[in-house]
């Protein structure tokens, strides 16, 4: 048998990379030092110790008790204090005897705080309340706790314990077969996107689980092939060619005829400003400069989707005539309000909900599976530039995107090309107006 290794010795043992296989080195006194393949950037080593138990009809197992992850900090483990933790299991079975398990063990030394065998709604809440989920953005949480509450909860019980959604285990409804359970529901109603977005938020909770030791690690169900991956791509968002625009718009003129509909209004306004749904429905009256005919969104605004070292830069949009003749039709009705968008109908928002323009879209013009209003966008770069003829960066910039920071000109590129966006925007305006848009 080989010497037992040092710490100075399991520091320098190399990383086995991904494919490869674990292997298993002497500690002394029955602490052994598992080497896993890496997940992530980290190496994986863990102590363990194998022991006899005799049960009462003779039959002795050698159960694995988990003592804990190597490293400093975090509750990891040096290697003295693994074999301090081990030693007091060993006293503890003194005590007990040999048909002692390590689960009694754990359960009595587990912190008071920590859940011993929790559910996946446990976890799940657990999850959404640690404090790396609490620097999302508030739209961000939501959004994961409907796929989980929605979606996850509705196939798979609540009650289930996480330790029973493990990849393999065993059980004929064992953790793969439930997940995919839970892609086939949302598959059938031809959902593709929505059904890698839940997973994916499943996936986290699992990594979650296994970082606070409820899953063994490698276990985690979401985990899909590259073949399972191809037949799930996220599809794009629907969108028109400049020559079915027309066509839109008279739909959209025929339906507002002789009527005020908010949501109408704010889709109009979303055809002008080309600006994301989420960020239009929360425009206030006080971020609007009607004298320099421009409105500023703050950078933390949750429908702007900056990222978190981007959150400080606002986006500017001017505004041309047709867009100032909107805003003063709702000044007459929300002009008393904080936004501009005040539906009296929201229930955790004052304003209107963004997905009040795609259930526009698809119940009020038919549109569905033909355009969203994302894929408007789509839209305004094609015609910039194929029609308009401005350069890419100006449509781009009016889009509310960002210069990604890599090499010197991304690194130094900070400007808002304000004056060509505002002769964009009124070239933009009047081509919208040419096609057939009915103001207001």
């Amino acid at each position: 048998m080989r010497k037992p290794l040092t710490d100075a010795q399991i520091r320098a043992l190399p990383a086995i990379p991904k494919g490869g296989k674990k292997t298993v080195d002497n500690c002394g006194d029955g602490l052994s030092l598992v080497n896993e393949p890496v997940v992530g950037k980290d190496p994986c080593r863990r102590f363990v110790h194998k022991y006899v138990q005799k049960l009462p009809n003779g039959v002795r197992k050698r159960p694995e008790l988990p003592l804990g992850t190597y490293g400093k900090g975090g509750g990891r483990l040096t290697l003295a204090q693994a074999r301090q933790k081990l030693l007091a299991f060993k006293e503890w079975r003194k005590g007990i005897g040999l048909d002692a398990h390590h689960d009694q063990w754990l359960s009595l030394n587990r912190p008071k705080d920590a859940l011993s065998a929790p559910t996946l709604k446990q976890v799940c809440d657990a999850w959404l309340a640690s404090p790396s989920r609490q620097k999302k953005a508030p739209s961000t949480q939501k959004e994961c706790q409907r796929h989980l509450e929605n979606h996850v909860l509705k196939v798979i019980s609540a009650d289930l314990l996480i330790k029973d959604l493990e990849w393999d285990s065993g059980d004929a409804s064992g953790g793969r077969q439930l997940v995919r359970q839970v892609r086939e529901v949302i598959d059938a109603r031809n959902s593709h996107d929505m059904a890698n977005r839940v997973i994916r938020t499943l996936g986290q909770v699992c990594d979650y689980a296994i970082e606070k030791g409820w899953m063994s690690r490698g276990q985690n169900p979401c985990t899909i092939s590259p073949d399972d991956r191809a037949l799930h791509q996220p599809k794009g968002n629907p969108t028109l060619s400049e020559h079915q625009v027309p066509k839109f718009f008279r739909d959209l003129s025929d339906y507002s005829k002789g009527q005020f509909d908010l949501v109408a209004i704010a889709l109009k306004m979303h055809l002008l400003l080309c600006t994301r749904p989420g960020a239009l429905v929360a425009i206030e009256w006080s971020w609007i400069d009607e004298q320099d005919s421009l409105i500023t969104i703050p950078g933390n605004t949750p429908g702007l989707k900056r990222p978190a070292d981007q959150k400080n830069i606002d986006h500017l949009i001017p505004i041309a005539d047709p867009t100032h003749e909107l805003l003063d039709l709702l000044k007459k009705i929300n002009g008393k309000r904080k936004h501009v968008f005040h539906s009296q109908r929201g229930r955790e928002l004052s304003h209107l909900n963004p997905s009040a323009l795609n259930n526009f879209l698809k119940e009020q013009l038919t549109l569905k599976g033909v355009l969203t209003a994302q894929g408007w966008r789509d839209v305004v770069q094609t015609v910039a530039q194929d029609v308009l003829k401005y350069p890419w960066e100006v449509p781009d910039r009016q889009l509310g995107h960002l210069p990604h920071k890599k090499g010197v000109r991304g690194h130094y590129d900070n400007s808002e090309r304000l004056d060509e966006r505002r002769e964009f925007m009124r070239d933009w305006s009047n081509w919208c107006i040419d096609q057939g848009l009915v103001i207001p």
